[in-house]
């Protein structure tokens, strides 16, 4: 049986060095769901730039604080993110 498997991370506030970061200590070939945890973006759209490294993979989210409705209503549809939870 295969193992699913999960990475979870939050609050990244636009730092593109902590997505470098993530993306060179962990192992995204093996990561089959994506799960963010809300504040990711700080700008007005720089979600290419912080999500590409998880192109390919489903990605489901909890809103944060910095996530307004038409934030969230772009990332469901241009960048296929499935909200958990209650929008803001």
């Amino acid at each position: 049986m295969k193992k699913i498997r999960f990475l979870a991370t939050g609050d990244i506030h636009s730092d593109e060095n902590l997505i470098k970061e993530i993306s060179t200590k962990a192992n995204l070939k093996g990561i089959d769901f994506i799960i963010l945890i809300g504040d990711i973006s700080e700008k007005k759209d720089d979600y290419k730039k912080l999500l590409g490294i998880f192109e390919g993979k489903q990605i489901f989210m909890v809103p944060g604080n910095h996530e307004t409705k038409s934030k969230i209503k772009k990332l469901q549809e241009h960048y296929n993110v499935h909200m958990i939870g209650n929008s803001p």
